[in-house]
C-alpha cells in the first residue's frame, strides 16, 4: 500500500494538467473557421498543420499564382473546370497550455513558511502548432466548402492537391516555371 501511495505522489507531483491542447490534424479538416480559432471567419475552412517555416506558404502562393510579390491573402482567383472561385488563407497558431503541479506546490510550501517563491515562471508551459486555414467562395460569395455546395467535392479535391503540392515543393521558382509551361 505504501509503495502505491509513493508512486501516486510521484506521478501527481510530476504531472502537467492541460488547460488547452492544440489539435493534431493528420491530413486536413473542414470545419467552421470561427470554432477553430476566433479570428477566422464564420464560413467553412479547409485547415491543415503547417510544418514548414513561417512565410513559406505565402511564397508558395505567390509563385503558384504568379502574384509578383504583391501577395494578397484574400480573394485570390483560381479556376476549376473553367469556373472561377476565390480563396483566402490565414496562418494561425493554436497553443497548448499546461499547468505544472510540482512548482506550484513547492512554491506554496515555501510561501507558507515565509520564504520567497522560486518557480513562478514554471507554473504554466506553452507550446503551439501552426495551421493554414483556407476559405473558398464563388462569384456570388457562396461558401464553397459547405457540404451542401454543388461543387463541394471538386473544390476539396483541388485543395487537397494544392496542399500536397505545397508540402512537396521546396523550390518555389520551380512552381512558377511549371505553371508557365502548363
Amino acid at each position: 500500500m505504501k509503495t502505491i501511495l509513493i508512486i501516486f505522489c510521484i506521478m501527481f507531483l510530476s504531472s502537467c494538467v492541460p488547460l488547452s491542447i492544440a489539435p493534431d490534424i493528420d491530413d486536413y479538416k473542414i470545419t467552421n473557421g470561427k470554432r477553430f480559432k476566433r479570428k477566422l471567419p464564420k464560413q467553412k475552412s479547409f485547415i491543415f498543420n503547417d510544418t514548414k517555416n513561417a512565410g513559406e506558404f505565402y511564397q508558395f502562393v505567390d509563385a503558384k499564382f504568379n502574384l509578383n510579390n504583391q501577395l494578397l491573402e484574400r480573394d485570390i482567383p483560381f479556376k476549376i473546370k473553367n469556373k472561377e472561385y476565390r480563396f483566402s488563407f490565414y496562418e494561425v497558431k493554436r497553443k497548448t497550455k499546461t499547468v505544472n503541479v510540482a512548482p506550484v506546490l513547492i512554491d506554496g510550501a515555501l510561501q507558507s513558511n515565509g520564504h520567497n517563491t522560486y518557480f513562478e515562471d514554471a507554473y504554466i508551459s506553452r507550446s503551439g502548432k501552426w495551421y493554414i486555414a483556407i476559405t473558398v467562395t464563388d462569384q456570388k460569395y457562396n461558401d464553397c466548402l459547405d457540404s451542401d455546395y454543388k461543387e463541394h467535392r471538386e473544390i476539396v479535391s483541388y485543395l487537397q492537391k494544392f496542399k500536397n503540392e505545397y508540402f512537396t515543393t521546396h523550390n518555389y521558382t520551380e512552381t512558377l516555371l511549371l505553371n508557365k509551361s502548363n
